[in-house]
């Protein structure tokens, strides 16, 4: 559930608490009321816990309270709104009034900024998503994401890329179940460069047989699977494609499938459809399954 209207804590709250417990602090850049207070506490209080602040947009006196953060990340809307065209605009300008802050700029599909404490300011590119299934919750994924491998000792860069790589895979899948699973779609199935119009390739992931065959310009993919009698398409045979009236046909029983839908046109499980599978393809032509 996506819920705006829980209270803000309050300075006189976030005082009683015992913050020396926490390994890490992360606070959002609003409640500006309360804010500079809280992390005026946190940084007199902590010595060795890190302390991050996110900035997703624009707010009166924001500005003055980056110094007092370890890491401050920000939001592709707050530079768009301060006049920058990309992140590395952006964290240039930051660095030249904040000389001890780990500095992050996110910007959807255009990737990742980072800049380490007068270090350089360093891109990585947004991971290719297809198809993209719910972006709800990726933010905050990437944010967690990179708090935790900055906890576990990583560098910075090695933090962003292993937080970019868990912000990509959310957007793969709807909610946050087994989000940390190493799935079996992290395996390519094939890549571009082997398949054709004119005939399928047949792959195995897991327990299922995955027929891949170029489309036109895109790649269709289904279950190995003929409906008439719950048999491999090429069961008896390899599948013939026609590339010209852009069929194929199962070598068990005849049954002819458009590539472009699956569905059969000709034969004993006339309009039935194989199942369809999702993919995604990278941007090296690496041919994954989708969630």
């Amino acid at each position: 559930m996506h819920f705006r209207d829980l209270p803000e804590v309050t300075f006189d709250f976030f005082a009683k608490i015992e913050i020396e417990e926490y390994d890490w602090l992360h606070f959002e850049g609003r409640n500006l009321e309360h804010l500079p207070g809280m992390l005026n506490i946190a940084k007199t209080f902590l010595s060795n816990q890190p302390i991050s602040l996110e900035i997703e947009k624009p707010r009166d006196g924001i500005e003055e309270l980056i110094p007092l953060a370890n890491l401050v990340i920000f939001s592709h809307h707050y530079a768009q709104a301060k006049g920058f065209n990309d992140g590395h605009a952006l964290l240039s300008e930051i660095q030249k009034t904040t000389s001890h802050s780990n500095l992050v700029c996110t910007w959807g599909n255009q990737g990742v900024w980072y800049a380490s404490p007068n270090g350089e300011v360093l891109h990585t590119p947004a991971e290719v998503i297809n198809p993209v299934v719910d972006t709800l919750g990726a933010g905050d994924t990437f944010n967690g994401g990179l708090i935790h491998y900055l906890i576990e000792g990583f560098s910075l860069s090695e933090s962003v890329n292993q937080a970019n790589k868990l912000a990509a895979q959310k957007c793969r899948q709807h909610g946050l179940d087994k989000l940390l699973e190493v799935k079996q779609t992290d395996k390519p199935l094939a890549n571009m460069k082997q398949l054709s119009n004119a005939k399928t390739l047949i792959v195995n992931s897991g327990s299922q047989s995955v027929l891949l065959i170029k489309h036109e310009e895109s790649v269709k993919a289904y279950l190995n699977n003929c409906p008439h009698q719950n048999v491999p398409l090429n069961e008896a045979y390899k599948i013939d494609v026609n590339p010209f009236e852009k069929t194929m046909k199962c070598s068990v029983h005849d049954a002819f499938f458009n590539i472009e839908d699956g569905v059969c046109i000709e034969g004993p499980c006339w309009n039935e459809a194989l199942a369809t599978v999702d993919i995604r393809i990278d941007d090296k032509g690496d041919i994954f399954l989708g969630s």
